[in-house]
């Protein structure tokens, strides 16, 4: 059996292509690592909303008032594991800088494994204030079960609480739309990450910046410079440059009658 296993790895051609693929990706992460320990400082492409959330923290900063952060309509055991891990991660840069500005800020979730997790980041990033200090109001709140009522509970907190942000990273679905509408309506400046494609034209429309596919998942890297981060990042960009030159360089060998 063994035996043929091996058979069938060196006569499955895109497996091999995958595992070198995986292994070009591991060494340009390792090499991307060395440079960044060693000071480079790599240059990330600006993204708006990476911007506009800097704005919305430093004004939360300055008046002290609350930004709601949602990790989306969908649970973490889910398909949409990826983008509510982006949420969290997104979470935990909210929460070193409301810790260090003294601003007050509430995740909402619908999901209790989220929920959990989320309160050990607030509880991380508290446990940086000095002997004495307290927090402004760091708070996890587990709001309904279900998408819909989550999404109706979300409108309530906009309108009864006014916050200054709202900062919206997650699995998404169309009762987004409830939430954005009363978002945009009460003038709240709203910050929404998706990889939905059924939810994006909600999203543009109803979001002043937007986090569009896998723009969401660098928030490590551009909101934390997170070195891991900015390391999966480069290692990404240049597995692409790899890909794209080995494409090239083939079509030049088929033109010239060498393949």
């Amino acid at each position: 059996m063994l035996e043929q296993l091996i058979v069938d790895w060196h006569l499955d051609g895109t497996k091999l292509v995958a595992l070198g693929l995986l292994f070009s990706f591991l060494l340009f992460f390792f090499l991307a690592l060395s440079a960044l320990r060693g000071g480079r400082s790599p240059h990330l492409r600006p993204i708006r909303a990476f911007d506009g959330l800097e704005r919305l923290i430093e004004a939360s900063s300055e008046s002290a008032q609350l930004i709601h952060c949602s990790l989306g309509t969908a649970s973490l055991v889910s398909r949409f594991t990826a983008e509510v891990l982006a949420g969290l991660t997104m979470l935990r840069a909210l929460a070193k800088r409301a810790v260090a500005s003294r601003f007050p800020l509430v995740v909402t979730t619908l999901d209790p494994v989220s929920l959990a997790a989320s309160q050990g980041i607030l509880a991380r990033a508290g446990s940086t204030l000095a002997e004495g200090q307290v927090g402004k109001g760091e708070e996890a709140r587990f709001v309904a079960p279900e998408p819909v009522s989550y999404a109706a509970g979300i409108m309530g907190l906009l309108n009864r609480e006014h916050p200054l942000g709202n900062v919206i990273v997650g699995g998404l679905g169309d009762e987004y739309l409830l939430m954005g509408e009363v978002g945009a309506r009460e003038g709240i400046y709203q910050v929404v990450g998706t990889s939905a494609p059924q939810v994006l034209p909600f999203v543009v429309t109803s979001a002043d910046e937007y986090l569009l596919g896998e723009e969401m998942f660098a928030a490590g890297a551009y909101v934390e410079k997170n070195r891991a981060h900015l390391g999966s990042l480069l290692a990404q960009d240049w597995t692409r440059e790899l890909i794209i030159g080995i494409i090239i360089g083939l079509v030049i060998l088929r033109t010239a009658g060498l393949l």
